[in-house]
């Protein structure tokens, strides 16, 4: 990619030529245009154009949840861009290799392939909704969430999330 003219760091912060985009409106009106195509690659796409973007790690950043129970847990998690997502099937949690540390650092999909990296206290949050559970004869740390387990101690490739 040469000389993208927007950029995602890894805190979810959108950048137009190095320069921070600090209206929300604008933000939330290109995450709705954002696509990420089967090569990986980030655009922001329209009928009449397609300009790709750079993303760091990931291009949203979980900011908040929601427990609910009631016949079952159900935790809800919302994007710095206002996306709202239901932790389950069609919004798996896993865990990867933090790219700086090595430690492990959650992700959920928000959708088509697109991520966002849970922030690190709301992680801390959930911890609290964290069990221990046997899975394959090794006792694991879950989250469970709309009926489904999710394994929190077994680094996972995002790539195995996005097809």
């Amino acid at each position: 990619m040469k000389n993208p003219v927007f950029k995602i760091n890894e805190r979810g912060e959108w950048y137009y030529k190095d320069s921070k985009i600090t209206r929300n409106s604008l933000v939330k009106l290109f995450s709705k245009i954002l696509v990420r195509y089967n090569d990986g690659s980030y655009h922001l796409k329209t009928p009449v154009e397609d300009e790709e973007i750079y993303v760091v790690d990931a291009p949203f950043y979980i900011i908040n949840y929601e427990l609910k129970k009631i016949d079952k847990q159900i935790i809800s998690l919302e994007t710095n861009v206002g996306d709202l997502v239901e932790i389950g099937k069609d919004h798996p949690i896993w865990v990867e290799k933090n790219i700086y540390n090595q430690g492990l650092v959650p992700y959920v999909l928000i959708r088509s392939g697109i991520v966002a990296k849970v922030s690190r206290s709301v992680y801390y949050d959930l911890a609290e909704y964290i069990v221990e559970k046997e899975i394959d004869g090794c006792i694991k740390n879950v989250l469970e969430s709309n009926n489904c387990i999710f394994d929190l101690d077994t680094e996972n490739k995002r790539e195995k999330f996005l097809s």
